[in-house]
């Protein structure tokens, strides 16, 4: 039986097998591999490449920084800061803890008001350095040794306060009054003077609830 012979590309479709070179022309038709599909995946950002969410997020961070450094600067260069050390003067008498409370007398801010006794720290004292002369000025108490426990700051109609509060057992005398000031031994479970100074029961203000603890 005659028959013909097939052409190339029949014999290609036969053998299953395409030649290595992008395709092959038969009979005026052109037989090419199939082309990969092309992804629409954007390709994920190079570790260099920062998204603009992450960039927003640094410079929120930046900013942040400076901004603290900056308040941090004002508070330590503050012209009206005023820094006061202040006696917390303890006793211990028929087993209660007691603490003494000054009254503010006429003539000052607050007159009438009952604090923690205590004054301004002048330029190149330190804290216990103030703290002994006020006290000595103020009641004729000397302090012998003090420990600095808790600084706090309040803001005054008429001042803006640093008050750095120290803790004493160890002291000598008998409290008077040299400035015309009452004073009066409380249980901080139970104090019976009125008012307080407002920076006292400040809701900020974790003195009184330190001493009762």
């Amino acid at each position: 039986m005659s028959g013909r012979q097939p052409t190339s590309l029949e014999t290609l479709s036969l053998e299953g097998d395409l030649p290595d070179s992008e395709g092959f022309e038969g009979e005026g038709a052109r037989v090419s591999k199939p082309s990969p599909a092309t992804s629409s995946t954007v390709p994920p950002p190079r570790g260099d490449e920062i998204t603009l969410g992450a960039a927003v997020h640094e410079i929120q961070n930046v900013l942040a920084s400076v901004l603290g450094w900056a308040s941090m600067a004002r508070e330590r260069n503050d012209p009206e800061l005023s820094a006061r050390a202040v006696a917390i003067i303890e006793r211990v008498v028929n087993g209660e803890y007691q603490v003494l409370f000054a009254q503010r007398p006429t003539g000052k801010a607050y007159a009438g008001y009952w604090e923690f006794p205590g004054g301004k720290i002048e330029a190149g004292e330190t804290v216990i350095d103030a703290l002994i002369r006020e006290i000595d000025e103020e009641l004729g108490i000397h302090i012998r040794s003090a420990t600095q426990w808790r600084s706090e700051r309040f803001s005054y109609e008429h001042a803006h306060v640093e008050l750095n509060f120290c803790r004493t057992m160890d002291w000598a005398g008998e409290p008077h009054s040299r400035e015309g000031q009452a004073f009066a031994w409380q249980s901080p479970a139970a104090i019976a003077v009125t008012p307080l100074l407002p920076a006292l029961h400040a809701p900020e203000s974790a003195v009184l609830a330190g001493l009762q603890a």
